[in-house]
């Protein structure tokens, strides 16, 4: 489920960009809420999938999957706010001409 979400929440991102650069930028910010609350729900999701874990006793999985999974998700995300900061600034720069 977080790996569907988060997709959602880049493909969204990257929508997001390619109107605004092309000059339709009408809902700029829409789609910026709506790729953050996307990102928002996978991060949920891992969080609950990491939960079960740790309810189980799996430690392996915590050991193994944890780490790289971390690392993963903050790039994730701070790319993200990233793309959805740029959209909004050009929305916002196109809009103020």
């Amino acid at each position: 489920m977080g790996l569907f979400t988060g997709g959602i929440a880049f493909i969204i991102a990257i929508i997001n960009l390619i109107l605004v650069f092309t000059g339709k930028h009408k809902h700029c910010n829409i789609l910026a809420f709506l790729s953050l609350s996307s990102g928002l729900l996978a991060m949920l999701s891992e969080y609950v999938l990491i939960n079960g874990w740790v309810q189980a006793g799996d430690i392996s999985a915590l050991m193994d999957v944890v780490p790289t999974m971390n690392n993963i998700l903050i790039t994730a995300v701070c790319i993200g706010v990233v793309f959805n900061a740029i959209a909004v600034f050009v929305n916002y720069k196109k809009l103020k001409k």
